[in-house]
């Protein structure tokens, strides 16, 4: 990995330069996902968006032997901007049980959302009476609005096309 991101980084700066890289990493990331990790912080001028799919394999990576250790990447390392879209990659990978513990560190807004009505589309189907007494607790306080959001989980493809009414 280390030769071939020495060979890219001879190109001039372009999004084909920072889409090898990003691959690079995010392939690196399977097999070492601390080099991985390393290697992603040191780059520090391609396109945000290449930077943010590395940055997903990395925390994915991570965070199948140590979510906490995925987390603090996600926290750390990752722009607060865009910290929402990482967390929902890593989040959606683990089982819904294991997602609650890391909910409240996501930032707020629509993706946060959207990473609830994920949960709550997969969890409802596996065990209502937990989730249901989890979902109590976490949405006092909110308003109709934030309910509205819940109903359509937009990206998980495990999860039945329901939606949360039932």
């Amino acid at each position: 990995a280390d030769a071939i991101l020495t060979d890219v980084r001879t190109l001039p700066p372009s999004a084909g330069r920072d889409r090898v890289t990003g691959g690079v990493l995010t392939s690196l990331a399977k097999v070492d996902p601390e080099a991985a990790r390393t290697r992603l912080l040191e780059w520090r001028d391609g396109l945000i968006s290449h930077w943010l799919d590395a940055a997903k394999a990395v925390a994915d990576q991570l965070g199948k032997s140590d979510p906490q250790a995925a987390a603090r990447f996600i926290e750390e390392s990752v722009p607060r901007a865009s910290q929402a879209a990482v967390w929902r990659n890593f989040l959606t990978a683990l089982p819904p049980e294991a997602r609650v513990p890391f909910l409240h560190r996501v930032p707020e807004g629509v993706l946060k959302q959207a990473i609830t009505a994920d949960l709550l589309a997969v969890w409802l189907e596996t065990n209502p009476q937990a989730c249901t007494a989890w979902f109590e607790k976490f949405t006092t306080g909110w308003s109709e609005d934030e309910f509205k959001d819940l109903n359509t989980p937009l990206w998980n493809a495990t999860a039945s096309k329901k939606g949360a009414e039932p």
